[in-house]
């Protein structure tokens, strides 16, 4: 199988929160959310979260970090997802 990430990832367990705009019929209700990071990379994030990620969702992580899902499944009764790194809120820089 090839490696397709530019960055090696690295193990980690780190609680965080994150919202998002769920578009539904004429409204739009914002969600937040728990969940466990459980491995990141300067480029993206390995999330762990009970709610149901679906690619093209866009996170606010922390308040203070833009994240696109990639991918999610379903594994038992969480899901698993992985998040592109857009950039920090404000202007600030990636860790």
């Amino acid at each position: 199988m090839d490696e397709r990430r530019k960055a090696p990832r690295e193990p980690i367990l780190e609680n965080v929160t994150f919202s998002l705009n769920i578009h539904e019929f004429l409204e739009t209700k914002r969600v937040e959310a728990e969940a466990d990071i459980i491995n990141k990379s300067e480029g993206g994030l390995c999330l762990k979260t009970p709610f149901p990620l679906e690619p093209g969702h866009v996170l606010i992580i922390n308040n203070n970090e833009i994240g696109l899902v990639r991918w999610s499944r379903r594994v038992d009764s969480h899901y698993i997802a992985g998040i592109i790194r857009k950039g920090k809120i404000n202007g600030l820089s990636k860790d």
